[in-house]
């Protein structure tokens, strides 16, 4: 379960991200961009930008809590959290051309991201510019986080989840922010006892 502080600048990332883009992205693109930011964020300061779990599916890394949150847009899902509608209200998910596309509702709340985030967004979204779906796609395939989860999943398809320490560690992350994002999420299970 999502906190509201956790819902609001999840929701204001990927409304920044679709701003910056025009306003409307596909499904790849947007979850390839979104891994990008976490990735860098955890590399560049220890902790992740945003929470969302990104499970490694064909077609590269996808964050589960928002690929659920948009299935149900399109599927016209009434039987969905209250988290998941409080998120999903901001966002118009369509179909076309076998193409799944994501658009914005509703103006990011910039109060919910902090300017380190905001930075870190538009390097990405320079870096990545004008790469093709598939492009993202396959760069994401060459991270060895994404790999390694793909590779549990062949033994248990369950298994697909990529912990934020390969995702560092994939992003060339040094030993010490890998042990400091160990510790972290040592004392978040901790507490949630």
């Amino acid at each position: 379960m999502k906190t509201r502080y956790e819902i609001n600048k999840l929701k204001a990332l990927i409304l920044y991200i679709l701003k910056e883009s025009g306003g409307t992205l596909d499904f790849i693109t947007l979850f390839k961009k979104m891994y990008y930011v976490q990735q860098r964020y955890l590399v560049t300061y220890g902790k992740p930008a945003f929470s969302d779990k990104f499970r490694a599916v064909k077609l590269g890394p996808v964050p589960s809590f928002t690929y659920k949150a948009f299935r149900s847009l399109l599927d016209e899902d009434t039987h969905v959290s209250e988290e998941m509608k409080a998120f999903s209200q901001a966002f118009q998910v369509k179909e076309v051309e076998h193409v799944r596309v994501v658009s914005m509702r509703e103006e990011p709340d910039m109060d919910d991201l902090a300017v380190a985030e905001v930075r870190m967004i538009d390097q990405v979204l320079a870096e990545t510019q004008g790469m093709t779906p598939k492009k993202l796609s396959d760069k994401s395939h060459a991270d060895s986080a994404w790999q390694n989860a793909r590779k549990r999943a062949e033994d248990d398809p369950s298994d697909n989840y990529m912990s934020l320490v390969n995702i560092a560690r994939a992003g060339g992350a040094n030993k010490q922010v890998l042990e400091h994002i160990r510790l972290t999420q040592s004392f978040d299970a901790f507490c949630k006892l």
